[in-house]
């Protein structure tokens, strides 16, 4: 996002602390450590976990990129209590009436969208979801087919 010109904060998280110490390493020389966040120019790398609550308060994002972990937490035992706590807490700390989570998954999007709901209501949470979904690369050998993207409009 910073290459493509996004000038404003990014807040990086990860469970995993030797993680959070990996990425601080990578950007070394363009930040300081400040107990368990580490902050570069506009962009901090903090270690929590998404499904016991983050260190943020109420509408403090206007976007969230869940990319992996959704997944991730769906391969655990107690995956649907936390897949459910993970949107609960995106939700609570998105912006309302203009926050947006932007959720990539390898999961089909029927087994997906239910995790969305509160209670089997939609509009709970959210005030519209799109779904876009993107052709996989396809591995044929040892090499990659190209793959297409596909966007669906409103």
């Amino acid at each position: 996002m910073r290459n493509d010109g996004w000038a404003g904060e990014i807040v990086n998280i990860d469970f995993s602390s030797v993680v959070i110490n990996q990425m601080a390493n990578k950007y070394e020389s363009k930040h300081e450590r400040e107990g368990k966040q580490f902050i570069a120019p506009k962009m901090k790398f903090v270690c929590a976990d998404v499904t016991h609550g983050l260190p943020f308060k109420d509408n403090s994002f206007d976007l969230i990129i869940c990319k992996g972990t959704f997944d991730s937490i769906l391969c655990n035992t107690g995956s649907v209590s936390y897949a459910k706590n993970l949107i609960a807490e995106c939700a609570r700390v998105l912006a309302t009436g203009h926050g947006c989570l932007f959720l990539v998954s390898y999961g089909n999007p029927d087994n997906r969208v239910v995790f969305l709901e509160h209670e089997n209501d939609i509009s709970y949470y959210w005030q519209g979801i799109n779904i876009h979904k993107v052709q996989r690369k396809i591995q044929v050998g040892s090499k990659y087919v190209k793959y297409q993207i596909h966007w669906e409009k409103d």
